[in-house]
């Protein structure tokens, strides 16, 4: 999948988020979704979205080695080498890596594509067409 972002068709909804939450750690909090959800103030209704574009700078910057790349190239955090220090987190550029409190472990995008599929807007988008909207 290689998620895209049309932020202008973004309404700031969330759902991506939640959805995110929900099918990688089971919580219902948009804080631990892996997108970035930014309101252009004073511009209501005004949004604009970041995904993780894969840079490796939180590969870059780990000091255990915990963020590996798997086999179609997408960074992931292993959890069992993840020790909770949150560096790759405050080095992110796009800040869309995420860290969950309740496991003491950072997060990033897998690249699931549940986003893309419940985005009512279709602001989130897979170029490579694997994953459509429900």
């Amino acid at each position: 999948m290689k998620l895209q972002t049309v932020s202008k068709l973004c309404s700031g909804c969330r759902a991506c988020l939640l959805v995110c939450s929900l099918t990688n750690h089971g919580l219902n909090n948009p804080r631990y979704g892996a997108i970035n959800v930014i309101q252009h103030f004073p511009s209501p209704g005004t949004y604009e979205l970041k995904v993780c574009i894969e840079c490796g700078v939180c590969k870059d910057v780990c000091p255990t080695g915990a963020i590996k790349e798997n086999s179609e190239g997408i960074l992931f955090v292993d959890e069992a080498e993840c020790i909770g220090c949150e560096v790759c987190v405050d080095a992110c550029p796009e800040q869309v890596m995420r860290f969950i409190k309740e496991k003491n472990v950072a997060f990033k995008c897998v690249s699931c594509g549940e986003c893309v599929k419940y985005c009512p807007r279709e602001a989130l988008v897979d170029e490579s067409g694997e994953v459509h909207r429900v």
